[in-house]
This record gives C-alpha cells, structure tokens and sequence, in this order.
C-alpha cells in the first residue's frame, strides 16, 4: 500500500469515529450480522430493543451510504447493506485517535487510564490475555 493510499484508508476509517448514536446502533446491527441487510432487517432488531421509526432507519442508511459508511447491493428484488470497514478496523482507528488525541500517542499512558477508570471483570481479563 502506497503512502497516498494509507492516509485514504485512514480517514475512510476515522469516519467511524465520528458517527452518531443512531448510526453507531445500526452499524452495530450490521456488523453482529456479518452479512449483508435489509432495511426491514435492520429496523427490525433495532425495534425489538426499542422504540424506532422505520423511516427514521432507512433515511439514515441512505445517509450512510452516501457519506461510504455502507455499501449497498442487491439480494433479490432487495437493497442490502454492508458496512464498508469491519468493526476491528473501525476500532483501531478510533482508539488510535484517541491515543494521539489526548495522551499524545502515548499508548501506555492510555491503556492505564482506561484501566483505572473502566471497572474490568476476571472474564474481561482474560479475554485481554487471550487477545494479546
């Protein structure tokens, strides 16, 4: 990957940084899928949590797509959505940026705040362990 490359990739990702609640639920939905959606779909488990407007769903991943959070192709005679970075991805970038941001890329520093401010059960632990 070119240098040129690397920094497109790395402002595609840090996008998903800056999404809003809604559009982080529906992401969310999209990627615990792992597979392409429907509007109806997503709609669908996100209003058996809560309440949402259909209209409210479809009009913002129509925002998505346009904005290249999602990709959408068809199944059928259906539109279906695909997030367009997988969730580690998303992840990576943000907790980058958070990094630089605020501890001034002092990773260390970053971890042990999230440390003593994050309560961590003996399951998170090692489930850190077995991620290292």
């Amino acid at each position: 990957m070119t240098s040129m490359e690397s920094t497109v990739a790395r402002a595609k990702h840090l996008m998903f940084c800056r999404l809003k609640k809604v559009e982080l639920s529906i992401i969310g939905v999209l990627w615990d899928a792992g597979e392409g959606q429907t509007v109806r779909e997503v709609f669908e488990d996100l209003y058996s949590h809560g309440p949402w407007s259909y209209n409210t769903v479809r009009t913002t991943m129509a925002r998505m797509v346009t904005a290249n959070v999602l990709k959408q192709t068809r199944r059928g005679r259906s539109n279906v959505y695909i997030p367009t970075v997988d969730r580690e991805q998303a992840a990576a970038a943000c907790v980058q940026e958070v990094i630089t941001g605020i501890f001034g890329g002092k990773l260390s520093d970053g971890v042990v705040s999230v440390l003593k401010h994050l309560p961590l059960s003996v399951a998170d632990l090692r489930a850190i362990r077995k991620g290292m």
